[in-house]
C-alpha cells in the first residue's frame, strides 16, 4: 500500500500516545476509574534542604516501578537509601501493588547490593549509557513489607521523612541526572525524533514517539499501528526511518518496552529480549544495538 512517513506535529504526538494506550487497554482492561498514579517521598534536613527521596509509579493496571531513589553524597552509607526503598515498598502494597520492578539507571550510587540485600531479583541489564550498564531488578511483594530495622535510619535527629510534590519528583530528578553526568556526561540535550506514516488522503495510519537521549540511546516511547493497517507492511518501515534517524544523530543503541503482542514484531526487527516483566500484559524491555 502507499504511504508516507513525516515528521510529527504536537497534535500528531498526543494523538499517538491516545492510541497507543487504547490498544494497550485493549489487552488488559483497566478497572473503570482507574488512573496511573506517582508518589514522592522527600527527606529533608533540619534547614529544609532535601537531602534524598524516592519516586514510586502505579499505572492504572496496579504494576509498580520505583523511578527515583537519590541520596546525597554527605548522608549515604547510612541506612537512608534502604528506609527509602522500603518506604516504597509499603505505598506499592498500600496501593494494590503485589510486584515491585526498578529498571534503575546507571548504577554509580552503588545500589545493586542494596538491592539484592532487601530481596531484590537481577532480571537483566542494558549497555546504557555506552561503557556502562543499567540493572532491572524486581521484588514480589507477598505480604505487607515488615519492619526490617532499616527505617530507623529515619528517625535521625534532624532529618525529616514527609510526601513531596510535583516539583520535588522534578528536584530528585535533576540531582540524580547531575550527579550520573559527572561519570557518563550528557553529549548533547534530548532530541525528539516522533515520526508518523500517513496514507494517500494524509490520514495518519501509525506513529512513533521517540527521541535520541543525551547518552546517545533512542528511547521509543509509543508505537501505533491503526488496526487496519496491522500486517499491510507499514510498521517495518516506520520504524527503520526512526533508527536511521537516531543513527545520524549519533545513537549507538535503541531501548523499547513492549507488550506480548508487540515483541514478536520488534524481534523480527533484530530487537532482544533484555527483561520479561511478568505484569499484566506481560512487559518485554528490549533494545538493539545500532
Amino acid at each position: 500500500m502507499q504511504f508516507t512517513v513525516k515528521t510529527c506535529g504536537k497534535d500528531d504526538a498526543d494523538l499517538i500516545w491516545e492510541k497507543a494506550f487504547q490498544q494497550y487497554e485493549a489487552l488488559a482492561p483497566i478497572e473503570q476509574g482507574a488512573e496511573e498514579a506517582f508518589f514522592v517521598w522527600k527527606l529533608t534536613d533540619g534547614s529544609g534542604r532535601i537531602v534524598g527521596g524516592c519516586v514510586l509509579n502505579i499505572d492504572p493496571l496496579k504494576n509498580a516501578e520505583l523511578e527515583r531513589l537519590w541520596v546525597d553524597e554527605p548522608y549515604r552509607r547510612q541506612g537512608l537509601g534502604a528506609a527509602l526503598l522500603r518506604v516504597a515498598e509499603r505505598g506499592a502494597w498500600e496501593s494494590g501493588s503485589h510486584v515491585l520492578i526498578s529498571d534503575y539507571s546507571f548504577d554509580f550510587q552503588g545500589v545493586r547490593p542494596l538491592f539484592e540485600k532487601l530481596g531484590y531479583r537481577l532480571l537483566g541489564s542494558s549497555p546504557w549509557p555506552k561503557g556502562r550498564e543499567s540493572d532491572c531488578f524486581v521484588k514480589q511483594l507477598d505480604a505487607t513489607p515488615a519492619e526490617t530495622g532499616c527505617e530507623a535510619a529515619l528517625a535521625r535527629p534532624g532529618l525529616r521523612l514527609s510526601p513531596g510534590s510535583e516539583e520535588d519528583k522534578d528536584f530528585l530528578t535533576e540531582r540524580l541526572e547531575a550527579y550520573n553526568s559527572r561519570f557518563a556526561p550528557r553529549r548533547h540535550p534530548y532530541w525528539d525524533l516522533d515520526q508518523k506514516a500517513v496514507n494517500a488522503a494524509d490520514e495518519m495510519i501509525a506513529g512513533c514517539i521517540a527521541g535520541v537521549s543525551g547518552w546517545d540511546t533512542l528511547h521509543i516511547d509509543e508505537f501505533w499501528v491503526d488496526e487496519p493497517y496491522w500486517e499491510q507492511g507499514v510498521a517495518a518501515p516506520l520504524l527503520r526511518a526512526v533508527e536511521q534517524a537516531a543513527r545520524q544523530n549519533g545513537a549507538y543503541l535503541a531501548r523499547l518496552r513492549a507488550p506480548d503482542r508487540e515483541a514478536a514484531f520488534f524481534r523480527e526487527q533484530g530487537y532482544t529480549d533484555y527483561v520479561i516483566h511478568a505484569c499484566n500484559p506481560k512487559l518485554h524491555l528490549m533494545q538493539k544495538l545500532l
